[in-house]
């Protein structure tokens, strides 16, 4: 028997509160990987994690860890030993090149994952400065070769629109 699909968005909501935080763009990002993860059927990792709260927790925390990075010292995140399989397999998801952005506002980030090599995180972050109060709502857009201008999230190639 096929279970019930996932609500990811609220799952990933309830764990951010859990952790005194409203709704974040991280618990956004984390939320949006993982619908992505199952639009592909990549469930076999999914399956279990997503059940244990604390599985929940650590990938919104790395998440919120990433983006804190890439905003305060726009160096690439190395990512953390504790991150948890789940988090690398969204990551590993994602297209090669895609864009972290701030809708209305500035990109934020360009994310590349090395696909070629098969490592799970990023291994280019550039992010403008004076970003970090601004970070309101995330969208992770795929585009192979994206150049947005500030204030501009291209929609037409999105993988997902988080809003």
């Amino acid at each position: 028997m096929m279970q019930a699909p996932i609500d990811t968005q609220s799952l990933f909501e309830r764990a951010a509160v859990a952790m005194g935080v409203p709704f974040s763009p991280a618990a956004r990002f984390a939320a949006g990987a993982v619908r992505h993860l199952i639009a592909r059927r990549d469930t076999d990792v999914l399956e279990h994690a997503l059940r244990r709260p604390e599985d929940i927790l650590a990938i919104v925390r790395e998440a919120d860890l990433a983006i804190e990075t890439a905003s305060t010292t726009g160096k690439p995140w190395e990512g953390s030993s504790q991150a948890p399989e789940l988090f690398k397999s969204m990551l590993e998801a994602l297209p090669c090149a895609s864009t972290v952005a701030i809708s209305g506002d500035h990109v934020i980030a360009r994310i590349e994952l090395d696909a070629a090599s098969g490592h799970s995180r990023p291994r280019h972050i550039r992010v403008p400065d004076g970003l970090v109060s601004k970070l309101q709502k995330l969208s992770v857009v795929g585009m192979p070769d994206a150049k947005m201008p500030p204030g501009q999230i291209e929609t037409g190639a999105s993988l997902m629109q988080l809003d």
